[in-house]
């Protein structure tokens, strides 16, 4: 082998020597980026698992925030519901009440007007009575009408004039007629022949007395 072969060879065994250093160089260079870079993906990649157990713990705790507010809402739904189940019973209640009322007043109604139309009827026979002269009668029918209306001051004063003429005689007869006479006076309702029926009686009881 010549000295140039030689040379040769020895400067391709360097050349060898340097690429292969200089690829161990570069390779190594691309070890610790592809190193950092996969260290840069784990601490990401923590921070992305972080960042969801976050959300996670986030989620849960509006979950939880959501499931008392229902579980409050509900209650309070109850309550409403207890309330106006109790507030229905009570208009139920008062409406039962009131149709009991209106019935009773109706029926007050009705009794009174059948009433009123009776007392009516008795009062006309009364007069009609009294009118015929039939006192002991008009007596009886006007006694019956002033037990229903007592402040019928025409009534009364017609029933103190039948009494003291159907028997003028009976002198058993006259406090009550005097005192007819006092009411019909007191309210203003007193004639000039209850005046007179007044007068003979008292004078009456005085010639009795002297």
């Amino acid at each position: 082998m010549s000295k140039m072969s030689v040379i040769i060879l020895c400067v391709l065994a360097a050349l060898l020597i340097s690429s292969q250093v200089y690829l161990g160089l570069q390779m190594l260079r691309h070890k610790e980026s592809l190193e950092a870079l996969i260290s840069r993906l784990d601490v990401q990649e923590e921070n992305v698992h972080a960042r969801l157990d976050m959300l996670d713990a986030e989620v849960r705790s509006l979950t939880e925030a959501q499931d008392q507010n229902a579980a409050k809402i509900h209650e309070e739904l109850d309550v409403l519901s207890g309330k106006a189940d109790s507030l229905s019973s009570q208009i139920n209640g008062m409406r039962r009440t009131y149709d009991a009322l209106y019935e009773e007043q109706k029926k007050k109604t009705l009794d009174t007007t059948s009433q009123d139309t009776a007392i009516a009827q008795i009062k006309k026979d009364a007069e009609a009575y009294f009118s015929q002269k039939n006192y002991a009668a008009a007596y009886r029918e006007f006694v019956k009408v002033l037990s229903y209306q007592k402040d019928d001051m025409d009534s009364l004063l017609k029933k103190m004039k039948s009494l003291y003429y159907k028997n003028r005689a009976d002198s058993s007869k006259y406090s009550e007629i005097l005192e007819d006479i006092r009411i019909l006076k007191a309210n203003g309702h007193c004639d000039k022949e209850a005046t007179e029926i007044e007068r003979i009686i008292l004078a009456e009881r005085e010639g009795l007395n002297d």
